[in-house]
């Protein structure tokens, strides 16, 4: 994601993200893109202090929400605190490729997770309004990083893929554009021009829903007033339902099926940033 300071001057400094970091059950309120996610983020709406990672599953599971959230050979996805980093790994000790992100969700079910992290938060709030589309981004990168990384490599290269590079960026900082046929025109002449209020008046016509998919997207929007550009992936339907929980569900369905079918983000390249205004969001 990119991040534009205030107009004050042509040299205006590039403003770093400071993350926030005190828990506030209300933050959905904060900006429409984060309305997706009231359903998941309800679930943690009594809550006065930090919800801890392995409490996670258990609230979903109580609101009815955990049961799409597995794996492709069926394990029930839970979030797993994740071990402080190790600040040298022993010398010419091979990788472990079971202990690296996306192995260990894919295999065994754990998405590592910090505690008081907004980051970590909003990203299982995504698995659980998106989880057949988390999945397929989960298995996309699974089989990238075992042709990248063999067992018992001396270390990991030094390099993503070009389709790694696509997939994260999208997972961290993407928005997904569903149209219809008749509005798939005049969203990618939108998206072409990086025009947001072109955009967002196609959504107003009700041809056109704008999600925002990345955790890290939604942490900037709750942390910083600056503007962010998000890489957008447009995706066209036949039509869209006018409840939100029925976009919500062809969203996840479309995406996850694009992204099985390797038809989307094999490459960093060709995807517009769009600066994410609250007109995207209806």
């Amino acid at each position: 994601m990119m991040v534009q300071a205030p107009p004050a001057s042509e040299n205006a400094a590039m403003l770093p993200l400071v993350p926030r970091t005190t828990w506030d059950a209300r933050f959905i309120a904060g900006h429409p893109a984060h309305a997706a996610l009231e359903r998941a983020a309800a679930c943690f709406a009594d809550a006065r202090e930090w919800p801890q990672p392995a409490t996670w599953r258990g609230a979903l599971e109580a609101a009815g929400l955990a049961t799409p959230l597995v794996t492709e050979h069926g394990l029930p996805i839970g979030f797993a605190l994740s071990p402080p980093k190790s600040k040298s790994r022993r010398r010419r000790a091979p990788v472990d490729v079971g202990t690296i992100y996306d192995e260990r969700i894919y295999v065994r079910g754990e998405v590592p997770s910090r505690a008081d992290s907004w980051h970590d938060f909003l990203n299982m709030l995504i698995w659980a309004t998106f989880p057949a589309a988390k999945r397929a981004v989960n298995e996309r990168q699974r089989s990238a990083l075992r042709a990248y990384v063999l067992d018992g490599a001396p270390r990991i290269p030094g390099a993503r893929t070009r389709e790694q590079d696509a997939l994260s960026m999208f997972d961290e900082g993407g928005i997904l554009v569903l149209s219809t046929p008749d509005a798939a025109p005049g969203v990618n002449a939108a998206l072409e021009r990086a025009d947001a209020d072109a955009l967002g008046a196609s959504v107003r016509t009700g041809e056109v829903v704008v999600f925002a998919f990345g955790h890290a997207l939604h942490e900037h929007l709750l942390s910083s007033p600056l503007t962010v550009r998000a890489f957008a992936l447009p995706l066209v339907v036949e039509a869209l339902p006018g409840a939100l929980d029925a976009r919500i569900a062809l969203a996840d369905v479309t995406l996850a099926a694009a992204l099985a079918e390797r038809r989307v983000l094999t490459a960093p390249t060709g995807v517009p940033a769009m600066p994410v205004t609250a007109a995207l969001f209806g």
